[in-house]
């Protein structure tokens, strides 16, 4: 896969909206989200069965912040890893409450996909300039 980390969590947060499951999953949660990739940070909201993210800062911490580099956050995307061997191999570091953990790595094993998907420009731009929703 090539393509950079801002496009990688837009098409995770795509089919997380497409997964019916998944979006049931979420509609009990709420939970902020930071995945620091290289250099870039993008902010995730759960909320209510909805998905915002941004990469403006916000006002509130996060409730959980994945940091590693884009291969690592990739492999955790696809599925090729789970969150806990990751972190294990030191690849990912990630800072939360214990069930912010448990809740990140049911989200994760559940919701892994392939990038197969395009993102537009415009798409690119919004999420850059301010908040995308996915509904």
């Amino acid at each position: 896969m090539r393509c950079l980390p801002l496009e990688m969590i837009y098409t995770w947060g795509t089919s997380l909206q497409k997964n019916s499951s998944i979006l049931l999953f979420l509609q009990s949660h709420k939970i902020l989200l930071s995945f620091e990739i290289d250099n870039e940070t993008i902010f995730v909201l759960f909320q209510n069965g909805v998905i915002d993210m941004t990469k403006q800062a916000v006002d509130d911490i996060p409730d959980a912040l994945i940091k590693g580099d884009k291969g690592a956050i990739e492999k955790l995307l696809t599925g090729d890893l789970l969150l806990r061997e990751l972190i294990s191999l030191k690849q990912i570091f990630v800072q939360s409450s214990f069930r912010k953990l448990l809740f990140l790595e049911s989200l994760f094993k559940l919701a892994h996909l392939q990038f197969n998907s395009e993102i537009s420009k415009k798409q690119l731009d919004d999420i850059e300039n301010g908040v995308i929703r996915f509904i």
